[in-house]
């Protein structure tokens, strides 16, 4: 804690990880601004408070700081490029989310266990091809929003599943999903924060946050 507390800003270190096995590894410091260190204090202790236990000071000094370590080597992995992919990681949490809601997972007409089984599996596989449809029409275009564009894979379902049968159709179809999301699945612009999408593209972008 003594040389973290003299950091300021970023800083990376080279590290040796591990009590045996001596692993060549980068550590990644990057000081919070203090209102953020503060919400992750009250997180820490209103979940300690819930549980009947208590947050050692060490924690909730290291609320003033994000911490990563890797052994990816800077010229694959810059501090600012880790730091933006680290901002980005609940994006997955979000897809699982977009699937629960929209795949309707927990949802079912029948009592029948079996039956239930089977449900959730067709349901799963059709999330499947829902998303490598949206990753066809979406890719190569960073300001789309996958929940944006899901109800539009959706609709055009049945023509996708038709078109299975042909290259050519499915190209045709899919074509035309394209050109629709290219309006209807376009991420809103925001004044107040930076668009996920922005960051990755551009991680010194962050410069401006901290």
């Amino acid at each position: 804690m003594g040389w973290l507390a003299k950091q300021q800003g970023r800083v990376e270190l080279p590290i040796l990880l591990g009590a045996t096995q001596r692993l060549p590894c980068r550590l990644l410091v990057e000081r919070v601004p203090e209102a953020v260190a503060q919400k992750r204090r009250e997180r820490l202790l209103k979940a300690a408070r819930r549980k009947g236990t208590k947050v050692s000071a060490t924690k909730l000094k290291l609320c003033a700081w994000t911490l990563y370590v890797t052994n990816t080597p800077v010229e694959q992995l810059t501090l600012a490029e880790a730091l933006a992919l680290g901002r980005a990681r609940w994006q997955i949490e979000l897809l699982f989310k977009l699937w629960k809601e929209h795949g309707r997972l927990d949802e079912s007409r029948s009592g029948k266990p079996w039956r239930v089984i089977a449900e959730v599996f067709a349901k799963l596989l059709g999330l499947v091809v829902q998303h490598w449809a949206l990753l066809l029409s979406c890719w190569g275009q960073a300001d789309r929003s996958l929940r944006k564009a899901a109800p539009g894979i959706r609709r055009q379902a049945l023509p996708i599943l038709y078109a299975l049968v042909s290259c050519r159709q499915l190209c045709r179809v899919l074509a035309m999903v394209v050109r629709s999301l290219k309006v209807a699945a376009r991420i809103n612009k925001s004044k107040k924060s930076l668009r996920t999408y922005r960051i990755l593209q551009e991680p010194s972008l962050l410069d401006n946050l901290a």
